[in-house]
């Protein structure tokens, strides 16, 4: 895994958001990129949802809410990849990583916190069995943008993974609770399933399926849409089954 060398001081902001760009290429599920956070300056760590695994052909850009974290004086993020000796892929590759958030309570908006120094090696590799493999290569630089970026109060993240066969993650998180409902629909518009309609958040919730509709036959194989509604607010996801 990669890992900051030193916690973020988030105890002055009242919301964060973590956004980075990636390109991977992996066996599959057995080797699942993740990306996991600690509150305690690494003594615990926390996976978050979604993980990634298989190939992506170009650069993509993620984005994770961090509510959850607001306020603690030791956040510390790591990207991990789990990977066995069984087959040979080119791995994960990590650039551009910021930390941002507004302060809290009614002050001056001060610029967001970065994750590292603007230049050179901010962070370490290491094994699983925690031996370092040293500073990442000069030239991995850390985004300072000036810039107050824009918190919406409902994020739906991509299900994980997609195309699935067997099971799939819809991910979102809310910035307070709230009654939220969660569907699945057909490209022609007919309602599949309900996976979820009732109270949810603040956080992140993850909601999970089996591609199956709601009387418990396996749907077809094709694109189906995730609808996500809540507090007015309505987000969509596309997603392909496989059987």
């Amino acid at each position: 895994w990669i890992e900051l060398d030193e916690p973020i001081d988030l105890s002055q902001a009242a919301t964060a958001r973590l956004s980075f760009w990636h390109i991977f290429s992996t066996a599959g599920t057995g080797d699942p990129c993740c990306v996991e956070v600690s509150s305690d300056g690494g003594a615990t760590w926390t996976r978050l949802a979604p993980v990634f695994w298989g190939t992506i052909e170009s650069w993509r850009h993620e984005e994770y809410s961090l509510c959850g974290y607001a306020g603690t004086e030791e956040f510390k993020v790591r990207f991990r990849l789990v990977s066995d000796w069984f087959l040979e892929f080119d791995g994960w590759y990590v650039d551009d990583v910021s930390v941002t958030g507004p302060p809290a309570g009614n002050v001056i908006p001060a610029a967001p916190v970065c994750a590292g120094p603007a230049e050179g090696s901010a962070s370490h590799s290491y094994a699983d069995d925690g031996t370092t493999r040293g500073p990442l290569m000069e030239g991995a630089t850390f985004v300072v943008d000036g810039a107050m970026p824009q918190f919406t109060t409902l994020t739906f993240f991509p299900p994980s993974p997609n195309p699935f066969a067997g099971e799939t993650e819809l991910a979102f998180d809310m910035a307070g609770g709230d009654r939220a409902r969660l569907s699945i629909y057909s490209v022609d518009g007919r309602h599949v399933k309900t996976l979820l309609d009732g109270e949810a958040g603040p956080g992140l919730e993850i909601v999970r399926w089996d591609g199956r509709d709601a009387n418990g036959w396996k749907v077809a194989s094709g694109l189906y849409l995730a609808r996500l509604e809540s507090g007015g607010e309505v987000r969509h996801r596309k997603v392909l089954a496989l059987r």
